[in-house]
């Protein structure tokens, strides 16, 4: 008897439910990453962001930084941080099997239209990153300590 409820309570742990859990309770670790590809200047294809089709700043964007220190003052390559407000307010919510990048700030859309939804998606390598550190373990815990509760 003992054999065939613990068969039945596997089949009731939802791991669809649990990956989405995992991935809205880790807020920091979830935007970090996507952070880190960004300070790269890098998209969900690895590619370069491009600010409407060009792989540069404009001009005014360029005297703009010229006098900014850390990531903001970066123009070898787009970044998509001036003031930095973009990246603070950063955040990721997960649902079914999708989870999506947004930012608060007002410009947002204006962003996204810019440079493309690609650069509010993680990379095939990021994915696996987010995979291999965050979603396997974690996964592991939840399903040892359900386990163990039976």
């Amino acid at each position: 008897m003992q054999k065939i409820n613990k068969i039945e309570n596997l089949t009731k742990f939802d791991i669809a439910k649990e990956v989405t859990d995992i991935i809205n309770s880790n807020q920091d670790y979830m935007t970090s990453v996507l952070k880190s590809q960004l300070k790269q200047g890098k998209d969900a294809n690895n590619e370069w962001v491009t600010v409407w089709g060009n792989d540069f700043y404009a001009p005014e964007t360029l005297a703009a930084k010229a006098h900014m220190g850390g990531l903001a003052g970066e123009v070898k390559w787009i970044t998509n941080y001036m003031s930095g407000a973009f990246y603070m307010f950063l955040y990721v919510r997960a649902k079914g099997t999708k989870f999506e990048f947004h930012s608060e700030v007002e410009y947002y859309w204006e962003i996204i239209a810019q440079s493309g939804r690609a650069i509010m998606e993680l990379s095939p390598e990021n994915c696996l990153r987010v995979r291999e550190e965050l979603i396997k373990p974690e996964l592991d815990r939840r399903f040892k300590m359900y386990m163990g509760g039976l």
